[in-house]
C-alpha cells in the first residue's frame, strides 16, 4: 500500500524491510531449524542476542541523551550500563555459564564507559571507532550480523568524522560514545566467540584507548580521588593542555591503532595459544611504559609553565 510518502521515506522503508528480510527473519528461521536438530553453529545469530544488542543500543543511546540534556548523576548511568551489558552478555552466552556472563558483562560495561571517557578531543573517538569496527567488519567476512553491525558502526563513525574533525561543529556526546563503546565491546567479544579474531588480537587493536582509560582510572583510585567525577587526567587531555592541536592528538592515537591492526593481520597472525597473549602483553607493556613516561613529562612541563 502506498501512502504517498516522499521518496526519501520510501527509500528508508525499503532499507528497513531489506534488513528484516536479509538478517532478522532468516536468523529466526535458521536458529529454530538448527535448535530443533540440537545444533548451535557459530555463524547463525540467536534471535535473543540480536534483539538484546539492538535494544541495548537504543537504551544506551537513551540514557546518554538524558545525561547530555539533564547531567545525570554517575551511579544511575552506571547502573543502566551494567544492566544493558548483563542482558547482552546473557543473551550471547551459553546457558548456565554464569562466571563467563559476569566477566563479559563487566567488560562490556567498561567498554561503554572507557570510550565515553576518551571522547574529549576532536575526532578522537570517531576515528578510533572507524578503524577498530572497520577491522572487525573486514575479518567477519560472511558472518552477516557481525559484518553488518561492525560495518554500520564504522560507516556511521566515518560519516560523522567530517563534522567533528579537525574542527568540531557537532559532538558525539554520551549518545554516540556509549553506543560506539558497546559496539566495540561486542565486536571484540564476538570476534573471540565466533572464532573470527582471537581475544588477544581484539585487545591489541583496542589497546590505545584501553591503556589510557584503564591506567588513568587505576591512577585515580590509587590516589583516592573521586573517580566517578569528571576530570582532565587522561593522557590525551594532558597533550591538549600542553599545546598539542586536537588533530595531532587524534593522529597519534589513530597511528597506534593502525599499527596494531597491521601487526595483528601481518606478523602476529601466525602466533597461537600462549604466544598470542605474550605478544598482547608486550603491546600493553610498551603502551603502559609510554603512557607513564609521557604523562610524567607532560605533568612536569605543565607545572613549570
Amino acid at each position: 500500500m502506498d501512502f504517498g510518502f516522499s521518496p526519501r521515506i520510501q527509500a528508508l522503508q525499503a532499507q528497513v524491510q531489506r534488513f528484516m528480510d536479509d538478517l532478522v527473519l532468516p536468523s529466526h528461521r535458521d536458529w529454530q531449524r538448527y535448535a530443533d536438530a540440537g545444533y548451535y553453529p557459530s555463524d547463525v545469530v540467536e534471535p535473543r542476542f540480536l534483539y538484546a544488542v539492538l535494544a541495548g543500543v537504543i537504551v544506551i543511546a537513551g540514557i546518554g541523551l538524558a545525561d547530555d540534556r539533564l547531567s545525570l548523576p554517575s551511579w544511575p548511568r552506571l547502573f543502566v550500563h551494567l544492566l544493558v551489558a548483563t542482558a547482552v552478555a546473557w543473551s550471547g552466552s551459553e546457558h548456565g555459564a554464569w562466571l563467563a556472563i559476569a566477566v563479559v558483562a563487566l567488560a562490556l560495561a567498561w567498554s561503554i564507559n572507557l570510550h565515553n571517557f576518551m571522547d574529549g578531543s576532536n575526532g578522537l573517538l570517531a576515528g578510533q571507532a572507524a578503524i577498530v569496527l572497520g577491522a572487525f567488519a573486514w575479518v567477519a567476512g560472511w558472518e552477516l550480523f557481525i559484518a553488518a553491525f561492525c560495518g554500520a558502526g564504522a560507516a556511521a563513525a566515518l560519516g560523522f568524522l567530517p563534522f567533528n574533525f579537525p574542527r568540531a561543529r557537532v559532538f558525539l556526546g554520551d549518545v554516540g560514545s556509549g553506543v560506539l563503546g558497546l559496539a566495540i565491546g561486542v565486536a571484540v567479544w564476538q570476534g573471540e566467540r565466533r572464532a573470527l579474531l582471537p581475544l588477544a588480537w581484539g585487545l591489541v587493536i583496542s589497546s590505545s584507548f584501553v591503556i589510557d582509560a584503564t591506567l588513568t582510572l587505576l591512577w585515580r583510585i590509587a590516589r583516592r580521588e573521586r573517580f566517578t567525577e569528571r576530570h582532565r587526567e587522561h593522557l590525551y587531555q594532558y597533550l591538549v593542555r600542553a599545546g598539542w592541536a586536537h588533530w595531532a592528538v587524534a593522529l597519534a592515537y589513530w597511528s597506534w591503532t593502525i599499527v596494531a591492526v597491521l601487526l595483528v593481520f601481518g606478523p602476529l597472525r601466525p602466533l597461537d595459544g600462549a604466544q598470542r597473549w605474550q605478544a598482547a602483553g608486550a603491546v600493553y607493556a610498551v603502551g603502559a611504559i609510554l603512557w607513564l613516561a609521557a604523562r610524567r613529562a607532560l605533568r612536569n612541563r605543565l607545572r613549570e609553565s
